[in-house]
């Protein structure tokens, strides 16, 4: 069984990356995939990619506050979300709390990156898997093996560089706001399609009529989905200071 782990930025790559080398020995019936040590140097790493989302039975997100609402981890789970007859995808929240995630990955039933929610996801890639480890001797195992892997995400956490999310201005975030706007009328200029579809970017890759060769438009719409949650959400706020304000006022 193929298990996908996907990631962005730091320190959900160095994360993604020991977990890919503890589970092979851990979970013995299963092919751990990350994208960052199987695509070798000169390859088209897009249609590598789209070649394992597309084989993939199980999928793991490395989670993060700051890559939550990243387009390609979006698109990747949205591939994924297209082979739900088959596949799982379990997010792994690594400094936040399933509480805490918004937008398209919040409705999937995740785990914590801690002892007892990595001891779940073991054993539930164990039960997914074409040839299952009797449960105590995956216990045992598991012990076993855990303070290697909680070494490496400690090392991994405290050497991730700070997110600048909350450090930048208000022109910056206007920028980013104009920005927004300009990309969505790139985007529904030529992929006129999105109108027919749900706004949820999980949902575009498996209501879209895309062939696995078709990962750039997928992309493109996913980021447009994107952009138009973060402009209704920016909106949505507005709205509710004002409103604040006028209550205040009275």
């Amino acid at each position: 069984m193929r298990v996908f782990i996907s990631w962005s930025g730091e320190p959900s790559r160095l994360i993604a990356k020991a977990l890919t080398e503890w589970l092979r020995p851990v979970v013995q019936h299963i092919e751990p995939w990350m994208s960052d040590e199987q695509i070798r140097s000169g390859t088209r790493w897009r249609e590598v990619i789209g070649k394992a989302l597309d084989g993939t039975d199980f999928g793991i997100i490395c989670l993060t506050r700051s890559n939550q609402h990243e387009p390609w981890l979006v698109f990747e789970a949205g591939a994924l979300a297209k082979r739900l007859e088959v596949a799982r995808l379990v997010p792994l929240f690594i400094d936040l709390a399933p509480s805490d995630v918004t937008g398209p990955l919040e409705g999937w039933q995740g785990q914590r990156l801690d002892r007892e929610g990595v001891r779940r996801l073991v054993f539930d890639l164990n039960e997914a898997a074409d040839k299952s480890v009797p449960e105590g001797s995956l216990g045992g195992l598991f012990d076993a093996m855990w303070p290697q892997l909680e070494t490496a995400i400690d090392e991994a956490v405290e050497g991730a560089p700070l997110s600048q999310e909350a450090l930048r201005t208000p022109e910056q975030m206007l920028a980013e706001v104009v920005d927004t706007v300009r990309r969505i009328e790139r985007v529904t200029a030529v992929a006129p399609v999105i109108s027919d579809l749900s706004l949820d970017p999980i949902k575009i890759w498996a209501e879209a009529p895309f062939s696995p060769g078709d990962e750039a438009a997928a992309e493109a719409l996913t980021s447009h989905a994107l952009s138009v949650q973060r402009l209704a959400a920016t909106k949505l706020n507005r709205l509710r200071r004002e409103s604040e304000d006028a209550s205040t006022v009275t």
